[in-house]
């Protein structure tokens, strides 16, 4: 019985361990996403002006 209850606590460590990296690389793909949005606002920003001063 103390081996199954080893294994189960084993288990739900690892478990938990998943859950916290699947949250931590969504966490990364949202400033990812933000960031290329950002970078794509700036980008039409630079050559808005830059048309403009040509």
């Amino acid at each position: 019985m103390n081996e199954k209850n080893r294994g189960i606590i084993l288990l739900e460590l690892a478990l938990h361990r998943y859950d916290e990296e699947v949250e931590r690389n969504k966490a990364t793909d949202n400033k990812n996403k933000s960031m290329v949005a950002f970078l794509a606002v700036m980008l039409t920003i630079q050559s808005t002006i830059l048309i403009r001063l040509i």
